[in-house]
């Protein structure tokens, strides 16, 4: 068989499986949905749904691949090239790549979905955040390294929660806002 047909077929099956679980996650809980309902939803066998996502956790997880891309830096860091502090530069590459997945964002994070995906992108997110404000100093300074640490941690996780905060607003209520506003806004909240 051609390459390029089964790697049409994949992204197809793959597709339909995704749009599967996000059009049931927008009538019940994560926890609810089972691995029947998402192949009769989708139109595939049991073997297919198998071959392609070990667990329907991989399935909801599958979607923030690019996303969490742009948290180790390796999405395209599209910021202000006005703006000479380049701090936070996953933003605007992340807020791009939820608007583009806005129904499975809005489904997974302020719906009735799982809360271990919205606490593992944010600790993602928090990760990411706490090695900026390290390599800038931007953390507390003069305290004990332990109490120093723990302080930083918080500031990054409170910062990340702003972020997914944001995010939710902006993709609800004003959508027709462009990401660099919404990356404007983050950044002169969390630096103030």
């Amino acid at each position: 068989m051609d390459d390029r047909l089964q790697d049409r077929r994949v992204r197809r099956t793959r597709r339909q499986l995704k749009e599967a679980l996000l059009e049931l996650l927008q009538k019940r809980s994560y926890e609810t949905i089972t691995v029947q309902a998402i192949i009769d939803r989708a139109d595939v066998g049991r073997s297919t749904f198998y071959s392609h996502f070990p667990s329907k956790e991989a399935l909801l997880l599958d979607g923030f691949g690019r996303g969490l891309a742009c948290f180790d830096g390796k999405g395209p860091d599209t910021a202000d090239p006005q703006r000479p502090d380049r701090s936070f530069s996953f933003s605007i590459p992340l807020l791009t790549h939820l608007a583009s997945q806005q129904r499975f964002f809005l489904a997974t994070f302020f719906g009735t979905s799982n809360p271990d995906v919205r606490r593992q992108v944010t600790r993602a997110l928090a990760h990411r955040i706490r090695a900026e404000l390290a390599s800038s100093r931007k953390g507390v300074i003069g305290e004990t390294k332990e109490k120093e640490a723990r302080r930083l941690d918080a500031r990054a996780h409170s910062i990340a929660a702003a972020f997914i905060g944001l995010a939710g607003w902006w993709l609800t209520e004003a959508p027709a806002l462009e990401a660099g506003e919404i990356d404007r806004i983050f950044r002169d909240t969390v630096s103030s």
